[in-house]
């Protein structure tokens, strides 16, 4: 079979590209794959895959890096143990410390003692073995922010005793491995930048593999082998062939289109394929096209997982794993025969018509003797969870809960997600299962799906009484969605009704009897159901303190949180209240399951772990917020305070356990950002990239410096920072001026030609200073005098930066070579060197990136488009290029929000407008067109906005002085952003609301607080705003008339439209998810949903004016 592998990947390689080979690197793998977790867990961990060599030889793998071997056909199951080889030149110098005091000795050869102090606790997928010898075994896991994965492969040489990792793999994720010999093997899986095929050959055993580049990005869950090609499932559960040169996704015969999971073929015509909702399909011609076939009564409520096949004999099964169905295939009869387990079954193997085995949920093996007619436990009795979590979607998960009772009470626990997800299942999976925790599978409800009717409804209560009676919970859990829309707002209130239904009915015989009849589950009474809501007694503090872990809750989910795109930082206390169910006994404090019968109560893990949590690491947690705030509060007033600053945080975070190090740095860079200290935040960072090269966050944390020091407005920060603390002069040079020592005081009240008054700078406790002695505030009269005009040529300063950008990608590419071959990182290499180089040095990259087609690399493909239409020399046509104009004004306008000027009023009365289709919010109004309009002069930039009211929405204006970075998430608004780099990764971003006041960040950072002026006026029908944003906060240098144009984004929302500071996946704002910090290694905004403002030096007659979208 190797040879027909080998000679597909060369064939279809000959008309695309050559193989591309997965080298080692010489740097340090991500600790991420071994992240050290109680060994108790191993014992109900989900296992997915089993393999028998003989009747006698098995292994099954599965979640925490479990891996169990049998010599007696399952009589009894072996934990084993993994080895992993660490190069010594691979650790940093606080590791090699570490494994001193450890007693962790190296060889001379480089190569530590055959233990490592963790070993391999990620994701396994598959197992396989060539002989009695020699196996291996294949998974891999998540990276933070980056939107990738990783491979791990394992190997073993004497039967999987031992086994060990290969080393520095740069492949994603493995989903399935086989090998036809000790050296010839081929693995599918992930795909990304470097191996677009997601099909991958090895011919030293797996030391080294290769896989072939293709045009187009294919992720496969299963492959099965033909003479003429392979039949695939792809990531999305369909099929399909895939031939040299060819993929063709297969016709299936159905009533609808199912979601696969598992293919088997019995030649090169004949296959099976199994799917949602008891799908079975069949083949009979290679797989180009898949017939239905009908099962018994009860099928159609399993969600069939996997299936085997030996001559005429098909076996499948799935969720819940109650029942195993056999098939004969010559004359079509189907029998069903029951399990004694009812979790799910990942995968079932026969050796031969008599001997099978199945496994799945709870770490259970089930095996069988006499074809599947009766099945007894090998191992794994655990088929229960004490705690089941329902919640809406991925975002409301309640991993502060998980972490609670699955580390601090030993529990078992399960998630389940109703609506279907916006990352992938696997990301889902890690996050859970690093907290002890098991996922099931999302119900798969649309956002968008009609909850008012029956039979939707019906289905929806169905699936979920399945599977409170499958997992028998004693309390279920449900949290909801931040309301961030009205439609959210309205799912959460149906999820409260399924769910509490669901409840009811899976104590009731007569409602969904086929669950009962046919799958043999049983009737059961929930003990209590939690809902989350704002006045509960019941609370979990994310900051408390988890003593057997050493950790604050908060610090044990950060990686967990970082997994689905959320903050590192979780402050947040979840409050719940409680219906008794089954018994009035009072519960108490803190604790779900006090109070109820503990012969019921699912029994909880043996705590055979010693507690991780010392005095030291407890007293460390506990000053760890306090340690958070002094930092926050730093001011360095020099060098040698800066100096200070990293002496003092290296001498806190050195004793710690490198994990949690690694996620202090990573909260503390999120709260400095938070308050403004890019700078500060920037240090962090690189701390954390330093002495912690091979953490989780670290690759996160070296992308964000990549970014912070190629983004102009962050740069522009900085240098209006230091040219204020005399650091630099306006050339962006250093000068020998001593640091300021004033802190910035707030100001007053201001006019500004007459109209609006000067927004208030309005300080938190967060924005303190540290204890030194302050300059007398500044007056009124210098304050006016501070300097708000760009300089003439742009500062040496930007360059500068720009430059350590460049340096930073440079490392990042040899660091990580795959993320370096991706789009996003390209887009950012070129975008760098048009800056510092122009754009003529930059067309090859640039006509590149632009011939770009997947959907996910569709933005950047826009951006390059509109780059080389900028150029002049380079100009080219674009179907999506829109540019708007800025032009030049030599009469300032009275910011009175009267729009009264002449060159506003000829701005209305042009019909060159841009219109765009209203959200539902707004439909209310009359008028179809909502305008802006904008302008400059050398010293601000001006937009006017006129904006038609709504029906049903309140415009009171309150008699009160408007606060800076108001909440107006429920308020008409206006939010445009600012991108004067086009970079698409930072912008200056605003938000005014009808009443005048104002929310600004910059990428995220809620600290920043320019000095601009808004003015508001309003009639019955309309209310308008004027503005005036001095250059200098924006930009360093002048605006170079024909020359100078910024990517802008502008939006009319009201009160249905998401929050734009907590959504960056449909919106522009780079406030990045919530947390600016929580940067995926994608486009923050799609570049097409900018439009392109260009100055120009014209009369200032007419400006331009766009159509206000969303």
């Amino acid at each position: 079979m190797h040879g027909f592998i080998k000679q597909l990947i060369t064939q279809w390689g000959a008309g695309l590209a050559a193989l591309c080979l997965l080298t080692p690197l010489a740097l340090g793998d991500s600790d991420l794959p071994r992240e050290q977790l109680p060994k108790s867990w191993k014992s109900d961990a989900e296992l997915t895959d089993v393999f028998f060599l003989n009747t006698r030889l098995g292994w099954a793998v599965g979640a925490q890096g479990t891996i169990v071997r049998t010599s007696d056909g399952g009589e009894t199951w072996i934990q084993i143990s993994q080895r992993i080889n660490l190069s010594v030149s691979n650790l940093s110098l606080d590791q090699k410390l570490r494994n001193m005091r450890q007693g962790i000795q190296t060889r001379a050869t480089g190569r530590a003692n055959g233990q490592s102090i963790n070993p391999i606790s990620c994701r396994f997928e598959s197992v396989f073995f060539a002989d009695e010898k020699n196996g291996w075994i294949a998974g891999g896991y998540s990276v933070p922010y980056i939107n990738r994965s990783k491979a791990i492969v394992m190997r073993t040489r004497d039967g999987g005793i031992t086994w060990n990792s290969v080393e520095h793999l740069v492949a994603p994720r493995f989903q399935q491995i086989r090998f036809t010999d000790a050296l010839n093997g081929w693995a599918v899986g992930e795909a990304g930048n470097l191996f677009q095929s997601g099909i991958f050959y090895t011919s030293d055993g797996g030391q080294s593999w290769s896989s072939q580049t293709s045009k187009k990005i294919h992720s496969w869950l299963a492959v099965e082998r033909t003479n003429d090609g392979l039949v695939t499932i792809n990531e999305a559960g369909q099929l399909g062939t895939l031939r040299p040169n060819q993929y063709e996704q297969s016709v299936v015969i159905s009533e609808k289109i199912p979601t696969l999971s598992q293919v088997r073929m019995v030649n090169n015509e004949s296959g099976w394929a199994v799917g949602e909702s008891g799908t079975l399909l069949n083949t009979t011609n290679g797989g180009k096209s898949w017939t239905q076939i009908n099962l018994p009564p009860g099928a159609s409520e399993i969600d069939l997982e996997t299936i085997s096949v030996v001559g005429n004999q098909i076996w499948f099964a799935g969720d819940p794993g109650t029942v195993i169905y056999s098939m004969d295939t010559e004359t079509g009869q189907t029998t069903s025969y029951r399990t004694p387990i009812r979790m799910r079954i990942n995968q079932l193997r026969f050796l031969d018509r008599l001997h099978g085995w199945a496994v799945g949920g709870g770490g259970a093996i089930i095996a069988t003797t006499d074809g599947g007619q009766n099945w007894h436990v090998q191992r794994g009795n655990q088929q229960r969870v004490a705690i089941l979590c329902v919640s809406l979607d991925d975002q409301s998960l309640p991993l502060e809960l998980l972490a609670k009772y699955s580390i601090e009470e030993n529990q078992t626990a399960a998630a389940l997600v109703v609506l279907k997800t916006n990352h992938q299942n696997q990301d889902l999976t890690q996050a859970t299962e690093r907290l002890g925790s098991s996922i099931l599978h999302s119900l798969g409800v649309s956002a968008e799906v009609d909850l008012s009717s029956a039979t939707t409804r019906e289905k929806i209560v169905q699936k979920l009484t399945r599977v409170i009676r499958t997992m028998q919970p004693n309390v279920v859990v449900l949290n909801s969605t931040q309301p961030t829309t009205r439609r959210m707002n309205q799912l959460s209130a149906e999820l409260f009704s399924l769910v509490n239904s669901a409840i009811t009915q899976a104590g009731s015989e007569r409602s969904f009897p086929v669950q009962i009849t046919e799958l043999g589950l049983k009737t059961w009474k929930v003990d209590r159901f939690a809902f989350e809501d704002p006045t509960g007694d019941f609370t979990i503090d994310a900051t408390r303190l988890l003593p057997r872990a050493g950790v604050l809750i908060e610090d044990q989910i950060a990686l967990s949180r970082a997994l689905l795109g959320k903050s590192v930082t979780s402050d947040r206390v979840l409050r719940y209240r409680v219906n008794h169910l089954s018994q009035r006994e009072r519960m108490q404090a803190g604790n779900l399951l006090s109070g109820l019968d503990k012969r019921k109560i699912a029994s909880p893990r043996n705590m055979t772990d010693a507690k991780r949590g010392n005095l030291n690491m407890i007293q460390q947690a506990n000053a760890k917020q306090r340690k958070v705030e002094e930092f926050v509060r730093f001011e360095s007033v020099s060098p040698r305070d800066l100096l200070i600053w990293r002496q003092q945080i290296q001498a806190f975070t050195m004793p710690m356990d490198k994990g949690i190090a690694g996620v202090w740095l990573m909260q503390l860079a999120e709260r400095y950002l938070e308050v403004g200290k890019t700078e500060l935040a920037a240090q962090t960072n690189t701390l954390l990239v330093n002495h912690w090269a091979d953490h989780a966050f670290a690759p996160a944390a070296m992308n964000w410096l990549a970014k912070y020091y190629s983004s102009e407005e962050f740069a522009q920060i900085e240098y209006r920072n230091k040219i204020k603390n005399g650091e630099l002069t306006d050339h962006g040079t250093l000068t020998e001026t001593q640091r300021l020592k004033e802190s910035y005081q707030p100001r007053t009240q201001q006019q500004f030609a007459n109209g609006s008054s000067q927004i208030k700078w309005l300080p938190s406790d967060a924005m303190l200073k540290s204890k030194e002695k302050k300059s007398p505030p500044k007056d009124e009269e210098s304050e006016a005098q501070e300097n708000i005009t760009p300089a003439p040529i742009r500062p040496a300063f930007f360059d500068q930066r720009l430059q350590i950008a460049s340096k930073i990608l440079n490392q990042m590419k040899q660091r990580d070579p795959e993320f370096a071959a991706g789009p996003q990182y390209k887009f950012m290499e070129t975008h760098i060197s048009r800056r510092l180089n122009g754009a003529l040095t930059n067309e090859g990259r640039y006509k590149s990136l632009a011939q770009l087609g997947d959907a996910e690399k569709v933005g950047i493909s826009i951006a390059a488009q509109r780059e080389l239409a900028l150029s002049p020399q380079l100009a080219t046509s674009s179907p999506r290029l829109k540019t708007g104009v800025c032009r030049f004004t030599d009469k300032p306008p009275k910011l009175d929000g009267k729009l009264d000027e002449p060159f506003w009023q000829n701005g209305f009365q042009k019909h060159d407008a841009w219109q765009m289709p209203r959200s539902t919010a707004n439909s209310g109004s009359k008028s179809s067109l909502d305008l802006a309009m904008f302008a400059y002069d050398d010293k601000y930039f001006y937009a006017g906005f006129q904006c038609q009211k709504i029906a049903g929405q309140s415009y009171k204006t309150p008699n009160q002085s408007r606060p800076r970075d108001a909440d107006l998430t429920h308020r008409d608004r206006i939010e445009f952003s600012i991108d004067v780099d086009r970079d698409y990764l930072s912008q200056n971003c605003f938000v005014i609301d009808h009443r005048g006041w104002v929310k600004e960040s910059c990428s995220g950072s809620l600290g920043w607080n320019p000095n601009w002026f808004v003015s508001q006026s309003e009639d019955e029908a309309t209310w308008t705003i004027e503005v005036a944003i001095p250059l200098s906060c924006l930009v360093p240098e002048k605006i170079a008339a024909n020359e100078t144009v910024w990517a802008l984004k502008i939006a009319r929302r009201g009160y249905e439209a998401t929050n734009l500071w907590h959504d960056s996946t449909t919106q522009p704002f780079a406030s990045s998810l919530p947390s600016p910090m929580g940067i995926r290694n994608t486009l923050q905004a799609r570049p097409n949903d900018f439009e392109l403002l260009k100055f120009i030096s014209q009369t200032p007659e007419t400006v331009t004016k766009l159509t206000l979208g969303n």
